[in-house]
This record gives structure tokens, C-alpha cells and sequence, in this order.
């Protein structure tokens, strides 16, 4: 694991991400089986992991053959081996997942990726009906260097999407100060 993989999971794992309330909210059962966009270091998908068991996948999509290589190894670790890398080169690779998925969960990610609308459309065939889909990410907050960056996508532009997608919004979860926090089901 690197250093960038290290502050991630720092990040992931801190009292104010408040993790455990965040997979509260997800409610996540074993047996179900989950694709996380975005995987970063690993926190989060090694604690989906736990959650739904031998009996669940987890499958981890991310760019970066870094983080793939590094869901490989958190996979021989865990007991159950149920974490499915996937590097990300186009919609095909998301979409050779043969079994349908419970529930979508991107942390931070949202907003680095491109045609996002037509990514989650893209998705649906895997997704079973009434599909979560669990979003977080950096609001547009003043004065702060995300925004410089453009770290962030808009609360209303992520409502926007993904309606454009086919997902209807069921909950706007009010837990983080800097963050949106939204699940979608699939329509």
C-alpha cells in the first residue's frame, strides 16, 4: 500500500467520515453483493466486505491499476475472499459483472468522473431493481481549496443526473457538513 493509499484510508476511517454511521445508512446484509466506484486505499470496500459475508461480492471499479493491485491483496487477506477488482478502461468492464448488484457506493469519487449520467445509465443492466445507489461527495464549499480544485459536484447536480439516469432520489442523508450524502434506487 502507498502513501496515497495510506491518507485515504486515514481519511476514510477518521471520526468525522463517521464510517460506521455511513454503513448504517447502507444497511448492507450478507448476501448482497456491491459495487463500490471509487476505491481509494480500501477502507471502505474491506468493511462491505465484512458485512455481506462469504456469501456476498464486493466489486471494486477504480482507474488507477495501484488501488486494483491493492484490492488483490486486501482479497487474500480478508476471510472471504469476496473482493472483485476492476480496473476501469470503459463502460464494457463495469458491465462484464455477471451478477446483479444490490447496491452502488462511491465515496469522493463522483466528482472525478466524466459523463456521469451516461456512466450510471450505462450501468443499469447489472443493477437489480430498487437498486441503492449510495453517493457522497464534496459539496461546493466557499473558501476552501476542493473548490479551487474542483473537488466537488453540486447536491443538485448529482440529484440531476441522476434522475437523468433512471434513479429516483429516496433519501438526502444530513450527516456530513461539507459533504452530500444521497441515495437513489433504481426506477
Amino acid at each position: 500500500m502507498n502513501g496515497k493509499m495510506r491518507r485515504f484510508n486515514k481519511s476514510a476511517s477518521s471520526k468525522s467520515a463517521k464510517p460506521d454511521d455511513v454503513l448504517g445508512v447502507l444497511d448492507l446484509k450478507p448476501g448482497m453483493n456491491v459495487l463500490e466506484i471509487g476505491v481509494g486505499g480500501g477502507y471502505f470496500i474491506s468493511r462491505i466486505a465484512e458485512r455481506i459475508g462469504r456469501s456476498g461480492l464486493v466489486y471494486g471499479v477504480d482507474t488507477e491499476p495501484a488501488f486494483i493491485q491493492n484490492l488483490h491483496e486486501l482479497n487474500k487477506q480478508t476471510p472471504y475472499q469476496n473482493i472483485k477488482p476492476i480496473l476501469f478502461r470503459n463502460i464494457d468492464d463495469v458491465l462484464s459483472i455477471e451478477t446483479p448488484i444490490d447496491a452502488v457506493f462511491t465515496r469522493n469519487a463522483y466528482h472525478h468522473m466524466r459523463n456521469r449520467t451516461e456512466y450510471f445509465k450505462g450501468i443499469l443492466p447489472i443493477l437489480k431493481p430498487g437498486c441503492m445507489i449510495a453517493i457522497i461527495d464534496y459539496n461546493e464549499y466557499p473558501f476552501s481549496l476542493l473548490r479551487i480544485l474542483g473537488h466537488f459536484t453540486r447536491k443538485e447536480e448529482i440529484i440531476r443526473e441522476q434522475k437523468d439516469a433512471g434513479n429516483d432520489l429516496s433519501d438526502d442523508v444530513r450527516m456530513f457538513k461539507k459533504q452530500s450524502f444521497l441515495i437513489f434506487r433504481k426506477a
